[in-house]
């Protein structure tokens, strides 16, 4: 008011002295009151904006940076206001206060942004956001995916499922609600719910307000059970409903809707009616009934029996004697054994408690029919002690079953018509009868149940709650109603939703029945279990592929900087767009100075700049998926490097497109290195391996020679070797006169000499022919064993002169084999004669054995002067002895074993040696016995 009155005068004794300083120019202080006040406004407009900002998106990063921004733009409008008011109020101090606010406040939002600028600078680029979304795209198909088989469970429930959002939007309306109302779903606020469905409450008449419908009191916060409700659908008919509801909350606490389940139990009313109109009769017929009891010692048999009970039977208290045999004999015999059976089990701890009902002889001989229920004391072993209880006369309920029964039967279309599971039992939870529908639902018969405790088909955990719940009968309400499992006849559980009705059908209060409607929400539980377990495995989904994506970014910088070939991106021109930290350890040009230039500059060679160009313009055209291609490059130094480029071309995954090129760039300098050292030695190899190939055509030459040569001496010298031996035998004969004795030792030792010499020439020769190839085997049949004793016979004078022992071993079961006998014989003379040479002392043994019926082994055996491990390798070749020395005990060519060795693999056969020094060797040759034809 005091502005309003100070505004209008501008001139005069009102405005301060300082008004001086505005030349008391009522024009130029209103300039500064409005602006000053237009400013304020302002400022005032934007702190409300920035705190309503802040109120709808918590979820923004640093936005309690929005509410520092609000304060101090908010005082920044203060202090223009203030400085209208201190126009005409000199409160310079309160105008000061409001100042140091705002500069505390101005201090305090500059020194955060300056501390969240490198944080805000890390936000992702829309590169990486695109990514992301792509990545939260092929998160949300599979959410589809899920989200569509969700609709397709809830659409085939019987049930109704109605959920909205957090926003109090509804989300789902499943096939069933849609048939109920008649309506299709519509996305509509909570406000308009009760205006767009007809919803009433149980009259059908009255309809509902928006408090009372139980989505919206679930939205609220507020779990619903067991509402009833009416649905009026377009035909006008009135459904009632049952629906169940509660919140849809997070693990964190936080609110994301509500959901309520319905069900159509119209018939079931109508079943209820009907039931209810049968327990109106039931009470009719009830009437009060006497209680007694009882105390019986088990260990002496003394039985205590109320006189009022006794009463009831007739009996003054003296007439009936109070033992356990008093009490038995008026049982009637008919119930007696069940009874007893039932004394047992509670004995035996199968029963919690004894309840038995039978019939007892009243003093008139009638029978009544009595409730026994008691309870038995122990001693610390757990042997019954004692039994206390009551006996109630249920004589007139037993007649009231039987009229309740036929109720029953009359009432049976009723149930056997409903899907629900409809039952009527004791308090104690003795089904008295059960619907035709436990065989759907449960597996059993009607008469299987009949008869025996709810109790021994629940689930263990729900039966001690259900348990719990009977001890306080009596204080629940007349309709209450429980969810648990009951055993199928299979063993598998079914969850059932029961509603239970205490009905009275006597004045007593003792007497009752609970009628009890089931119906199967296993669909439902298995529905907000795989809810729950679908949204559980989201999320964890969810955080997991963001784990994943976290650990491939930490990955892929990693690879990048570590990686010692450059990975590259360009655009369709041709230029850089990105390039890995390895292209400056490469060229030494940096990164940021290299982007956006043509990567053809890296090319030195103008036919490779050609070459280049002409391959990435088909790469652009798709012409070529890709293409590779070496090339020099300058460095950032003035050198050359040797680089081998790979380039594919970019495609978007979803819409095909490209938008440039990638790929990599390797430095294969020293590979070019390595190659054209490489190609140097290989032409030097080249020269060298025709030098060798030369050579050996020399040597084949000069083999060939070497044998022809051999061959031809040998001939030559065979003629007047033969003549000398011829010469030396007719002098040894002394036909043209007698010798001295040296005369004819000289003979001797030529004829010996000569001998030798042929011997040696055959020798070479045999191995010049073997060596050209020129024998051929002939195998024939021959018995093996005949043939060793001839061969090693003709050979025993050798052995004589030397005084060794010759022996043959032969173990041959066939000894018929087919080879080539000459072979085999010069290679048993070489090696009988070379055992013979080499022996001093000891002997020979020859031996044969069949080894199989394929192969034989000839082993010669001798105990001469052995040969040393080192030189095993080597007796087989030509010209090589153990002894090499001028000096040798042994003469001989070295060609023995060379040729034997030829000779037996020209047969197919092996041969081998096993030998020491000093003990004596074994050759054995290994033969098939049917040699293959040449």
């Amino acid at each position: 008011m005091l502005f309003h009155a100070n505004i209008i005068p501008l001139t005069g004794t009102a405005l301060i002295p300082h008004g001086t300083c505005y030349l008391w120019k009522p024009s130029l202080v209103g300039l500064h009151s409005v602006s000053n006040g237009a400013i304020a406004l302002a400022y005032a407009a934007i702190s409300l904006t920035l705190i309503q900002v802040f109120r709808k998106r918590p979820d923004l990063p640093f936005n309690w940076l929005l509410i520092l921004f609000a304060s101090f733009i908010l005082f920044c409008g203060i202090s223009h206001a203030i400085d209208i008011w201190t126009l005409w109020h000199p409160d310079y101090w309160f105008a000061g206060g409001i100042l140091a606010l705002t500069a505390w406040f101005s201090l305090g939002t500059a020194t955060a942004t300056i501390a969240l600028f490198p944080q805000v600078i890390t936000f992702p680029s829309p590169q990486q956001m695109a990514e992301k979304n792509r990545q939260l795209q092929k998160v949300n198909g599979e959410l589809q995916k899920e989200r569509q088989f969700l609709q397709a469970l809830l659409g085939s429930l019987s049930d109704g499922i109605i959920a909205c959002d957090a926003e109090g939007v509804l989300t789902l309306f499943n096939q069933a609600t849609q048939t109920w109302h008649g309506l299709p779903q519509k996305t509509i606020t909570a406000e308009e719910w009760s205006q767009y469905y007809s919803l009433y409450r149980t009259d059908g008449k009255t309809p509902l307000p928006k408090e009372e419908i139980p989505l919206f009191r679930a939205f609220q916060g507020e779990t619903v059970r067991d509402e009833q409700i009416a649905i009026v659908t377009q035909e006008g008919e009135a459904r009632i409903v049952l629906a169940n509801g509660t919140p849809i909350l997070l693990p964190t606490g936080e609110k994301v809707g509500a959901v309520v389940a319905i069900r159509d139990i119209t018939e079931i009313r109508k079943t209820e009616a009907a039931l209810k109109e049968s327990e109106e009769r039931w009470q009719l017929v009830l009437e009060g009934t006497g209680d007694g009891i009882f105390d019986w010692n088990i260990i002496t048999g003394e039985t205590f029996i109320s006189p009022q009970f006794k009463a009831n039977l007739g009996y003054r208290d003296e007439e009936m004697e109070n033992t356990y045999e008093g009490w038995e004999s008026r049982v009637h015999p008919d119930d007696l054994e069940e009874v007893l059976e039932r004394i047992q089990d509670n004995f035996a701890g199968r029963l919690p408690q004894y309840t038995a009902e039978y019939r007892m002889r009243c003093k008139d001989g009638t029978y009544k029919w009595i409730l026994a229920k008691g309870i038995d004391r122990r001693d610390e072993a757990g042997n019954p002690l004692r039994m206390v209880g009551s006996l109630q006369d249920i004589t007139r309920r037993k007649y009231t079953e039987t009229a309740l029964k036929e109720s029953l039967e009359r009432d049976r279309v009723i149930a056997e018509n409903s899907s629900d599971l409809i039952a009527t039992q004791t308090l104690d939870g003795i089904y008295l009868y059960i619907s035709p529908a436990c065989r759907s639902l449960l597996g059993y018969e009607p008469e299987q149940m009949v008869g025996r405790s709810l109790f021994e088909f629940l689930h263990p955990e729900d039966a001690t709650a259900l348990q719990k719940t009977q001890t306080l009968i009596h204080q629940l309400p007349e309709r209450y109603t429980h969810s648990y499992r009951m055993r199928r006849h299979d063993g598998s559980y079914t969850w059932l939703e029961t509603t239970h009705k205490i009905s009275r059908y006597s004045t007593d209060e003792n007497q009752q029945l609970i009628v009890s409607i089931s119906r199967d929400i296993t669909a439902r539980k298995q529905a907000e279990v795989a809810i729950v377990t679908l949204n559980q495995e989201l999320e964890q989904e969810l955080d997991d592929r963001k784990s994943r994506l976290k650990n491939i970014n930490r990955l892929y910088r990693s690879v990048l900087n570590n990686v010692r070939e450059v990975i590259f991106q360009t655009d369709k021109t041709g230029r850089w767009t990105f390039l890995s930290p390895a292209w400056e350890s490469i060229t030494g040009f940096g990164i940021e100075e290299s982007l956006n230039k043509p990567f053809i500059d890296c090319v030195y060679s103008e036919k490779d700049q050609q070459r280049i160009h002409t391959l990435f313009r088909d790469l652009i055209l798709e012409k070529r998926p890709a293409w590779r291609y070496e090339f020099r490059s300058p460095t950032k130094h003035g050198n050359f490097r040797w680089l081998e480029i790979y380039m594919r071309l970019n495609l978007d995954g979803e819409s095909k497109s490209h938008f440039g090129a990638y790929g990599t760039i390797n430095d294969i300098t020293e590979r070019k290195q390595a190659e054209a050292i490489l190609k140097a030695r290989a032409d030097e190899l080249a020269k060298q391996q025709r030098q060798i190939e030369l050579q050996n055509l020399q040597l084949q030459e000069a083999s060939r020679l070497k044998s022809q040569f051999l061959a031809t001496m040998s001939h030559e010298l065979r003629t007047p070797m033969n003549a000398i031996m011829g010469f030396s035998q007719m002098l040894q004969t002394q036909q043209y006169g007698e010798l001295t004795q040296r005369q004819q030792d000289m003979v001797s030792r030529i004829f010996n000499n000569s001998q030798n010499l042929l011997m040696m020439l055959n020798e070479v020769l045999d191995f010049s022919k073997l060596e050209a190839g020129g024998i051929e085997p002939n195998p024939e049949s021959f018995d093996l064993g005949k043939f060793l004793h001839l061969t090693v016979e003709e050979l025993r004078s050798l052995a004589d002169n030397k005084q060794l022992s010759l022996r043959v071993n032969l173990d041959l079961p066939h000894p018929i084999i087919t080879s080539d006998q000459n072979c085999l014989r010069r290679v048993l003379v070489n090696l009988v004669s070379n055992a013979i040479k080499f022996t001093n002392t000891g002997g020979i043994k020859v031996s044969a054995k069949e080894m199989d019926n394929e192969q034989i082994v000839i082993s010669v055996e001798d105990t001469g002067i052995g040969i040393d491990t080192q030189d095993l390798g080597t007796i087989f070749q030509a010209f090589r002895q153990v002894d090499q020395t001028l000096t040798r005990q042994h003469s001989g060519t070295g060609l023995g074993l060379a040729i034997t060795k030829s000779l037996v693999e020209m047969i197919d056969g092996t041969i081998h040696v096993e030998s020491q020094v000093g003990e004596g060797s074994v050759f054995r040759v290994r033969l098939p016995k049917s040699a293959t034809p040449p």
